[in-house]
């Protein structure tokens, strides 16, 4: 699939193949400091990150969002790695002591 494909949502039939896992994160998310945040399918257990900063500022990275041991991680090394923690539709993403938050937008 190409990468236009990936940002616009991709095929229906990767969310379905995805199952509930990493479903319930796709879509837009917008943290504190007004970065949104664009999550689309990115294949086997990854999602892609489009994100708009304030200043206008665009950068989109795959596979960003990851599942392991049936938690999402978002980075691509494990030592700098954030978890994340679902909590209705708000996302705490933790790595020691640094968090930030995001809300869901739609």
């Amino acid at each position: 699939m190409s990468a236009a494909l990936r940002w616009l949502g991709g095929a229906e039939e990767e969310v379905v193949a995805w199952g509930p896992r990493l479903a319930v994160l796709l879509g837009q998310w917008k943290d504190r400091g007004g970065s949104i945040y664009t999550l689309t399918p990115g294949g086997q257990d990854k999602v892609d990150v489009l994100t708009l900063r304030p200043s206008g500022a665009v950068r989109y990275t795959e596979g960003l969002i990851s599942l392991h041991g049936g938690v999402a991680h978002w980075g691509r090394s494990s030592s700098g790695r954030f978890s994340g923690c679902l909590d209705g539709s708000r996302i705490t993403w933790c790595r020691g002591g640094s968090k930030f938050h995001w809300s869901k937008i739609q």
